[in-house]
């Protein structure tokens, strides 16, 4: 039992060498005493190193979404919308265990959502234009690519959809009466038919983390699967 939490926690946390030398350096040890103080060891060193905060930061932008989706007005939509969102959540929660560059990627991430974040807050044109969020997306990714390539490029991409999905339709929970008028007259609530509406679009920004992640695992995946070989003899 002792191996495998450590194994998840490892997992989470620190997909790299010295990750994998804490699991074959606990699980040679005999003693399940000695096992369990090992393995409090490599917890604590594993929640003292700042890329396993940014990865625990990560699930937790990811935990935000079914908050924010289904606790709000309009949360409880059709049975199909409900699982094509549940699924996009669960890929995402793959998806973030399995981004590479945390420093890079998460400054691209917080630049994004940032940036998107006072945009809602400052200007009545980018509350009513949520599409022009793509073009701050590509800018974060373009930056990522630039400072370690694709796997940045694409955690750069799956974090800040993440991202913008949360800040968007968290402050139009928080600030309702920011979203924009998009209710008819004769709406017989008009802030909570705004913020249904005006959420509605930032939908596409969890569906394309979705896809993003997909791509993300199947190309990190793809990368270790030839370093995973071992050499063969000839």
């Amino acid at each position: 039992m002792t191996v495998r939490v450590l194994a998840l926690l490892v997992r989470l946390l620190a997909r790299d060498g010295w990750g994998r030398a804490m699991l074959a350096e606990v699980a040679a040890l005999e003693e399940p005493r000695a096992q369990r103080r090992f393995a409090l060891g490599c917890v604590g060193a594993l929640l003292t190193r700042s890329a396993s905060w940014l990865r625990i930061s990560g699930v937790l932008l990811v935990a935000a979404v079914p908050t924010l989706l289904f606790a709000g007005p309009g949360g409880s939509g059709d049975v199909a919308g409900l699982a094509i969102a549940g699924t996009a959540i669960a890929v995402c929660l793959v998806a973030v265990v399995h981004v590479e560059q945390m420093p890079v990627v998460a400054r691209a991430a917080c630049a994004g959502g940032c940036l998107w974040w006072a945009g809602l807050l400052a200007s009545e044109a980018v509350r009513s234009h949520p599409q022009w969020a793509l073009a701050l997306l590509a800018a974060c990714v373009a930056a990522a690519a630039w400072r370690g390539g694709l796997l940045a490029a694409l955690g750069a991409a799956f974090v800040t959809c993440l991202a913008i999905f949360v800040v968007a339709v968290g402050t139009y929970a928080v600030l309702p009466q920011l979203a924009p008028a998009v209710a008819p007259a004769n709406a017989v609530h008009p802030v909570i038919e705004n913020q249904i509406e005006s959420t509605d679009p930032y939908v596409g920004e969890l569906l394309l983390a979705a896809l993003f992640g997909i791509v993300l695992i199947a190309a990190i995946r793809t990368t270790a699967g030839p370093m995973a070989q071992p050499p063969r003899n000839r």
